[in-house]
């Protein structure tokens, strides 16, 4: 795991790379170390390894990982690659595995950004700019210029802004077609024009439910220059914040009063139900449950509330049946285990217990 995790990190490094100035010898150190590290494994293995990093990068956009000489668990999560072989961009799983690695490369950076905005947020009782914060990274995984403006002239934002703006990137040009963006009728972020007038959703759950369907047109002669977030939040921010906003919907229905963000983001919902009890839950959206384990942050006995729920889109489930039960047996020692469960049965068990109060 430690060798895939530090390849995923080396081609997420790359793709940051915009010049092709960036294949020539030397290779970047990280990128090195990883080519130098599978080759070894492959020699013990009596496996013919790439012979550069043009070659590995062939690798991780044509061969499944679940196919390469490494000795990975049979599980359904290894049955991708690390590039989507028509974009060639890292894949979810692909980023999933980069948190894993010390330091989490551009994905740790932008969670020590948010660590700091909650910490400054949490020092100051300002709940007001933290919830407008989320509430930016959570609405808007693109914004226009005069919508960029419009952030840096909000007063609730004054006290985060800096740190928001850190978390937007200008939006590279092979996003653009014939002068136009376009972005997913169905999440919100860019999608990426491909040959042959195909578009392409970076969100895996997207490409799950068919062809990507474009949204509203943003002309680039009307709008100026768009930026998005960072493509780490919006794979783990703004991707299942989608699924939060319907859940948290139907939950109040319900009747029930849900909070979002409770305690400075010790959660996505807190949820009271009449009796006085309450739950925190957190909508995940990861591929591999593994490595989902690893975002438990709540040690065992400290939880401010009853239980604990991961909601998880029920595409995870329809894929690998053993999806909680995976999750559950890498959790670290001492966290507190939530119920992990597909996000109808979240409210079905939400209704069921309102029903038995």
């Amino acid at each position: 795991m430690e060798l895939v995790a530090s390849i995923a990190a080396a081609i997420v490094g790359l793709d940051g790379l915009v010049e092709l100035e960036g294949f020539r010898l030397p290779y970047p150190a990280g990128a090195q170390r990883a080519l130098d590290r599978l080759v070894l494994r492959c020699l013990q293995r009596r496996a013919r390894p790439p012979t550069s990093l043009m070659q590995l990068v062939a690798w991780c956009a044509g061969e499944r990982l679940e196919d390469w000489p490494l000795e990975l668990p049979r599980t359904p999560v290894w049955n991708t690659s690390l590039l989507d072989d028509r974009s060639f961009t890292p894949t979810q799983l692909c980023l999933e595995l980069v948190s894993q690695v010390p330091g989490g490369g551009p994905v740790g950076s932008v969670g020590r950004v948010l660590d700091s905005v909650r910490d400054t947020c949490a020092s100051l009782s300002s709940r007001a700019a933290y919830q407008a914060f989320r509430g930016v990274l959570l609405g808007k995984p693109v914004i226009t210029e005069a919508e960029y403006f419009e952030l840096e002239t909000d007063n609730t934002l004054s006290l985060v802004i800096d740190s928001l703006k850190d978390l937007y990137e200008p939006v590279p040009d092979r996003y653009r077609r014939r002068g136009e963006y376009r972005p997913c009728a169905r999440c919100r972020t860019l999608l990426l024009p491909l040959d042959g007038g195909d578009w392409w959703c970076e969100q895996a759950l997207c490409e799950f439910a068919g062809k990507p369907q474009p949204g509203p047109i943003f002309d680039a002669a009307d709008v100026g220059r768009l930026h998005h977030l960072a493509r780490p939040l919006r794979q783990f921010v703004t991707g299942p914040g989608r699924f939060g906003v319907k859940l948290a919907a139907e939950l109040s229905d319900l009747g029930l009063v849900v909070e979002w963000w409770p305690k400075f983001g010790l959660a996505d919902l807190g949820v009271s139900f009449p009796d006085g009890r309450s739950w925190l839950i957190d909508v995940k959206d990861w591929v591999n449950p593994a490595l989902l384990a690893g975002q438990a942050v709540i040690a065992e006995g400290h939880g401010p509330a009853d239980e604990l729920l991961w909601a998880v889109p029920r595409a995870r489930f329809d894929v690998d049946p053993d999806y909680a039960t995976s999750c559950l047996d890498h959790l670290a020692p001492g966290m507190w285990r939530p119920s992990v469960l597909p996000l109808d049965a979240v409210v079905s068990k939400a209704s069921l217990r309102l029903e038995q109060l």
